[in-house]
């Protein structure tokens, strides 16, 4: 078994169904780093973040000991681990290249990844022209990117225009975010993330009627109760990053 060896269809299921729990289990007997990597990411989702580091330390040795390193998997496993360090307040150590050179769809959709990656940590450093830049591009360049990207990009330059003072065009992109999450394409853990995460952008935005609008869209996304509180609290701690820094920040 190789060390990027999972069950087949495990991410079309996870985006699927967001049950969490069930993804987790279903990575029972696969070793290797990106299996970790993946309960890792489970268990951030979660917010069950002690269990998540455990997970990603442990795929950080699993990668470090093996000298069958597959670049799109690296890349993969460097954005979760960024992601939730970002989460948890505790920057985690780049380990993927910085440029990466990946022509198919796979590998393009793993790069804007990664991108994104780029761009929420500019966010919390406070460059939020650079984030800017970065989602405006990834919108050019991965034009056929799917709902729940195109609305995380779009979600992500409004809380860039929120740090420059702009929030009407915020709120411009916010709308067009929300259409995305709409449509019928976008997935279940596409639809309960970033319901959530809206709600918490109006909220920092004092609009506590959008707020209150996303709120109520969470609670009629199909998907278990336990995800739906882990979307909420997780948009608690983004809400408590952005009071705490004094500037709107995503994760």
């Amino acid at each position: 078994m190789e060390p990027t060896d999972v069950p087949a269809s495990w991410g079309d299921r996870l985006h699927e169904r967001a049950d969490f729990e069930s993804s987790f289990n279903e990575l029972d007997g696969f070793p290797g780093y990106t299996p970790e990597t993946l309960r890792g990411r489970v268990r951030s989702l979660q917010m069950r973040l002690e269990e998540a580091d455990r997970h990603f330390r442990r795929a950080a040795e699993l990668l470090a000991a093996t000298t069958h390193r597959d670049l799109a998997q690296v890349a993969l496993t460097d954005a979760y681990q960024r992601e939730h360090g970002l989460l948890t307040g505790q920057p985690w150590q780049r380990s993927a290249p910085t440029i990466l050179r990946l022509t198919d769809e796979k590998l393009k959709a793993i790069d804007s990844l990664r991108k994104s990656m780029d761009a929420l940590e500019a966010l919390h450093d406070g460059r939020p022209e650079t984030a800017l830049s970065i989602y405006r591009e990834c919108l050019y360049t991965y034009a056929e990117a799917g709902p729940e990207r195109q609305a995380l990009w779009h979600l992500g330059i409004a809380a860039s225009e929120v740090q420059l003072d702009e929030p009407d065009e915020a709120v411009r992109h916010l709308e067009i975010a929300g259409l995305f999450v709409c449509d019928p394409l976008c997935r279940t853990l596409g639809r309960a993330q970033i319901s959530a995460r809206l709600a918490t952008v109006h909220a920092y935005l004092k609009d506590h009627d959008g707020a209150h609008s996303w709120w109520d869209f969470l609670t009629h996304v199909s998907c278990p109760e336990s995800t739906r509180r882990a979307m909420r609290k997780r948009a608690a701690l983004i809400g408590q990053h952005s009071d705490e820094l004094g500037r709107c920040v995503l994760c």
